[in-house]
């Protein structure tokens, strides 16, 4: 079962799910904007993962919001919002990777949304049975996925890519 919520609790799900993101992207040196000329000026998970990360982290961020703030009303939601914090979840851990040391933000927030990942379940309409509960999760999942796909191309087509420098050849 998930600890009842403390104060505690509420601050770091706040500080390292909604807050720590959104200053990640925007002081981001190297992941997913130009980076140093180690990367030859070239982010490091390329221009591309830009236009998914922001719209999903955007979303992620609102369900996460919704969530801590919700009520009993969101209990038959369970499951629908642990898909998306479960997807969360992989992404802010794909985010962290390439920065093995420094990448703790991302896994912090990592640690947020699959623990409110596991809470969401928990709480899910305990007369659903697992498949139904399964198939919401899924729904949850493509939820985010599909609304992401949508924000991807629209940023793709509305902000194209700055020309990216590219390394001399030695």
């Amino acid at each position: 079962m998930t600890p009842p919520k403390t104060r505690m609790r509420y601050v770091v799900d706040v500080t390292f799910g909604i807050i720590v993101p959104v200053v990640c992207l925007y002081f981001d040196p190297l992941i997913l904007k130009q980076s140093p000329p180690i990367t030859c000026g070239s982010p490091l998970l390329g221009i591309s993962t830009a236009y998914y990360v922001y719209p999903a982290v955007g979303i992620g961020i609102l369900t996460l919001s919704l969530w801590l703030r919700g009520g009993d009303w969101l209990t038959k939601w369970g499951a629908f919002f642990s898909g998306i914090f479960l997807t969360g979840t992989v992404t802010a851990l794909i985010l962290g990777l390439p920065l093995v040391i420094f990448g703790f933000p991302a896994w912090l927030a990592a640690y947020v949304y699959g623990r409110n990942a596991k809470e969401a379940w928990q709480q899910a309409e305990p007369t659903a049975n697992k498949g139904e509960s399964i198939l919401r999760v899924l729904a949850g999942v493509l939820f985010l996925l599909g609304l992401t796909w949508i924000g991807f191309f629209l940023l793709k087509n509305l902000f194209p890519p700055v020309v990216v420098q590219t390394c001399p050849d030695v």
